[in-house]
């Protein structure tokens, strides 16, 4: 898919919360009925349409439904499937599953694994913040009013920093690279008590957090695909070549070969350093 995206960090206040906040255009040459796959990074994305031009989203029953203005993804573990036709212009929120908690007072897990408007899930302000996006025209003006709109939600929740964020922040902190037992010995709670508590708000246990965690520093290979494979498997802690191929194969549906030479058929957005 012939597309630009730029990414964004957050300001240090929001940092906990919001992994960063992105621009997108998608089919810059208008090709008719483009369709890419897009890979999960482990975040919610916030997504507010610039246009009046919308992408389509392929669902679990297999059929295909058009993106609301301001869409909420909550596919945040699995890969999905758009579909382009014109420009589209979007600016997108990238949130970690406890930022939506702690800023806008929502379980992830009450929308996990679908896309849905953001409006009937997160409260009407997101409509006058979506009309007020798309009325300003120059990029650094849209960071400071999505800025400023996070912290007035956040003036409205109180932040939780349970054992369940202390375990999410531990796992991105080290980019998956730990497993569970890991993660739990830390944790001066029981591991069922920790996996009840983590999954009651946000749909997945602490092991399915970890892989999409994980995966992310498979966006090196997804990105570029210029790395070779073997240093690769290394450098990310994976115990030989075939782990990192299933893990990969399990990511993106692929394996890394046939993704490297479809890799325009992908949308892996870029994914800054903590």
């Amino acid at each position: 898919m012939n597309l630009a995206i730029s990414e964004h960090r957050p300001a240090p206040d929001l940092k906990p919360f919001v992994h960063s906040f992105w621009f997108g255009q998608f089919d810059l040459d208008e090709t008719p009925n483009i369709r890419s796959s897009v890979a999960p990074n482990g975040c919610i994305e916030l997504i507010v349409h610039l246009s009046n031009q919308h992408d389509t989203l392929s669902l679990d029953d297999g059929a295909w439904d058009t993106s609301a203005d301001l869409a909420l993804a909550g596919r945040y573990t699995q890969s999905c499937e758009v579909q382009v036709s014109n420009l589209v212009d979007v600016f997108g929120i990238r949130l970690y599953p406890d930022g939506i908690r702690n800023i806008f007072g929502v379980l992830p897990s009450e929308f996990l694994s679908s896309f849905t408007n953001g409006i009937t899930v997160l409260g009407r302000s997101l409509k006058d913040f979506c009309s007020r996006i798309r009325d300003l025209e120059e990029r650094p003006a849209q960071l400071l009013l999505a800025e400023e709109y996070l912290r007035r939600q956040m003036e409205f929740n109180e932040q939780s920093c349970d054992y369940t964020y202390q375990s999410m922040k531990q796992i991105r902190k080290l980019a998956g690279m730990n497993d569970y037992q890991q993660v739990s010995s830390t944790m001066p709670i029981g591991n069922h008590r920790l996996q009840r508590e983590f999954r009651h708000p946000y749909g997945v246990t602490v092991s399915e957090y970890i892989r999409p965690s994980r995966r992310n520093a498979l966006q090196k290979y997804v990105q570029t695909g210029t790395q070779a494979m073997s240093p690769l498997t290394y450098d990310l802690e994976f115990s030989d070549p075939s782990h990192f191929m299933r893990e990969f194969k399990d990511y993106l549906e692929i394996m890394p070969g046939r993704f490297s030479k479809q890799r325009d058929q992908y949308v892996a957005n870029p994914v800054l350093d903590n």
